[in-house]
Formats: structure tokens, sequence, C-alpha cells
């Protein structure tokens, strides 16, 4: 037993010694002849055990080196060494890949798809090709529950998608069949983000920054996959106007849009059995989540503040109410109710021995006032109305052990 947990630890945390010279790759790459203006070509590839801890970052590495395969010019030998660490990388992600619903299982799925399908001179390539379709069905539906509603980080969710739409072009450039139930999921996935983006176009940052898969230059947004779904697809959800380099990259095709609606009230949707909620006004932007009783409150794709009822500790609260008022919004997460109207919103957290805690952007000056706070911003001044019992601890205020109700109003200037 202990030999078998020495041998499972070694096999997730040293690189792959297997980066001998391989058959340069002959196949197609979808990024286009020419790289972005702000691409920059790695000379050298970590090996460090840290390095080959995280299957996510060896995966966005991997079509990193289909980048480099792409746009860097290399000698016949330069170009099997490539396809030497392509291999090595993609051998770690198939021995190392858990289950279907982890984090990073369907990107690495469409990573071995897309880069077998570009290395098709190793003996392995239409073997892990098939075998990438094959769990690639499964794992990019883990990534959604009930409703479709993102099973982890909406961020990382849309970047799963784009992985999957990488290996879609790449499908369709090698004359190659794409699994139907595969594009099927992959549809009702971008639905799903371009309903959480809203008019921003974009999916906040919540949890945290992701190394991006993408070597595309400037973060392609939402708005790109919901072109690439209705070109592929007829998936008719809102598309903002305007060039779309990341498009044109994967397509060949101009992008159609088809703008938002102006809304004067509140839109929102809802994932009630995932406890998630979004809703949107063409500035303002709030979302919450039950499971840790979190609420973003973002201003045109900005963050502005972020509050969490219980330290960011998941529990097993569930969303009882998301309902629009005119011009009101509100939502009960577990113990959270908030109300949203114009540019204040109110939250209030039944009483409990926990900590209470609002975060502000880098940046942010509070400074105590008679009733709480009075908070400047990137993006603007709030006006922060709280019970007495508030410290404040560099870009937060918190709140600790309460016992009483606790109502706190923040007010954008």
């Amino acid at each position: 037993m202990i030999n078998a947990t020495l041998n499972a630890i070694r096999r997730r945390t040293l690189p792959e010694p297997d980066a001998n010279p391989q058959p340069p790759g002959s196949g197609p790459h979808v990024l286009g002849n020419t790289p972005p203006s702000d691409w920059t070509a790695p000379e050298t590839w970590p090996n460090s055990p840290a390095a080959w801890v995280s299957q996510w970052d060896i995966a966005a590495r991997t079509l990193q080196l289909l980048a480099h395969s792409a746009w860097s010019k290399n000698t016949l030998e330069e170009q099997r060494t490539l396809s030497g660490h392509a291999r090595a990388h993609l051998q770690h992600l198939r021995r190392n890949r858990t289950s279907n619903t982890a984090e990073s299982a369907a990107l690495c799925d469409a990573a071995q798809v897309i880069v077998a399908t570009h290395f098709n001179g190793w003996p392995e390539s239409n073997r892990w090709i098939a075998q990438g379709y094959r769990r690639l069905e499964s794992s990019l539906a883990a990534q959604m529950g009930a409703a479709n509603a993102p099973t982890h980080d909406p961020l990382h969710l849309e970047q799963c998608l784009w992985a999957v739409a990488l290996a879609y072009a790449t499908t369709n450039k090698a004359g190659q069949a794409f699994p139907a139930s595969i594009l099927r999921t992959w549809r009702s996935g971008v639905q799903t983000t371009v309903d959480i983006a809203g008019t921003s176009g974009r999916i906040p940052i919540l949890d945290g920054e992701r190394t991006p898969i993408l070597p595309l230059g400037p973060t392609p947004i939402t708005t790109t996959l919901a072109h690439l779904a209705y070109h592929w697809t007829d998936l008719d959800c809102p598309r903002h106007e305007g060039e779309d380099l990341a498009f044109t990259r994967l397509t060949d095709a101009s992008p159609q849009s088809r703008d938002w609606q102006t809304h004067k009230h509140w839109h929102a949707n809802s994932w009630r059995d995932q406890g998630f909620v979004t809703a949107h006004n063409g500035v303002h932007h709030l979302l919450g989540r039950a499971n840790d009783q979190a609420i973003w409150w973002l201003v045109n794709g900005h963050r502005l503040v972020h509050g969490s009822a219980t330290n960011l500790v998941r529990t097993g609260a569930q969303m009882e109410v998301a309902r629009i008022d005119g011009r009101v919004f509100h939502m009960k997460l577990g113990d959270r109710v908030a109300r949203m109207e114009g540019a204040r919103l109110a939250v209030t957290d039944t009483a409990a021995n926990r900590m209470l805690r609002w975060t502000f952007p880098t940046g942010t000056t509070i400074t105590p006032t008679p009733k709480g706070f009075s908070a400047t911003t990137p993006l603007g001044n709030l006006n922060i109305t709280a019970a007495n019992g508030w410290i404040i601890d560099e870009h937060s205020i918190v709140h600790r052990d309460g016992n009483e109700d606790l109502t706190v109003r923040i007010e954008l200037k």
C-alpha cells in the first residue's frame, strides 16, 4: 500500500521522462498563419516537479506547444524536438487524468484531440484522438449540472468550452467528423455562459485567475463563443457587433452580430438546483452563489465588491428566491437575503457566529464614518452603512462573531 501511494505521488509530481524527438506535426493547426502581436514563443519548458502538478497548467502549456509549432520557423530537428515535448505533455495528461467531474478533465480531453490531430505522425495519434472524443463526451457534460449550470466556476466552464471550440475547428480543418453529442453539449454550455456574462460579453472572474489556455492574443470574450455557436450550430443568442479576430482565425468568416436588447429593468437567469443566479441591467451586474452565500457586484464588467457570509467555506445552503420586481432584484441564498435597487445593494445576514467579509478592488481606500464606512474605489465612491463591530482589513471590511441579524447597505455614488 505504501509503495502504491508513493508511486502515485511520483506520477503526479515528476515530469514525464519521455521527451525524445518524434515525427514533426503535419496535421492542421487552427490558429492562423501568423501569431498575434503579443505572442512570445517559449524558449524553454519547466522541468521542476512543481510545474507538473496542475493538470490545467500542463494542458494550457500543451496548447502553447501547438502555437509554437504553428508560428515559429523551426528546423526539422527543432520540429522533432517540439513534437517530443508535446507527446510527453500529452502522455502526462493522459496518465494523470482523474474522473470526468474534475475541473481539468474536459480541458485535457479537448487538448488530446487537438494536439494528436496536429502531431499525426505519432504511432498513437489516431488511437488518442478516438479516446479523446470518448472521454470528452462525458467530461464536458460533467462540467454542467442541472439546467446546464456551471458545476465549477463559470470562468472555468468558459475556458473548457473554448478548448472544445478549438477541437471542433481542428476537426473541421482535418476533414474529420466531430461527435454530434459533444457539439450539442457545447452549444448548451455557450448559451449558459452568454446568460451569465450578460451585456458585458465577459465572464467575470469570481474565484481567482486561471492560466489562460488560448494563444490567440488578447483573451477572447464570451461574445466570440456566441459568434462561433451561431456560425456552427445556429444558436441565435446575443452577439456584440464589431471585428472578432479570434472568430476569424477559427472560421475564416466575418461575425454576424445580434446585440442585446436594451432593458429598462433587470434581466436575470437562475439555476436553482445549482444555487447560482445572475442578473444585469446594462451597467450593473449581480451574481449570487448559494453554497457559500457569495455575492458579486460588477459595474460595466469590473468587480466593485464581493461579499461572502461564510468566508468562502462551502455549505449546503440552497437558493430559495431569485426574482425581479420592476427595478428591484431580490435573491435569498440560504441565510443571506439581498436586494438591489438602482445603485444600492442591501444584504441581510441571519445571526450566526461566523465571519462576514466584504472585499473591494485593489486601490480602494476605506475610511470609517459614524454610520459605517466610506470607500473610494477605481470605479467610484461608496457609502457603506453597517452595524458596529466591523474592522478594516487591507481592502476589505470584516465583521466577526455576529450575534444578531446584520444588514449592510452599499451605495455607489
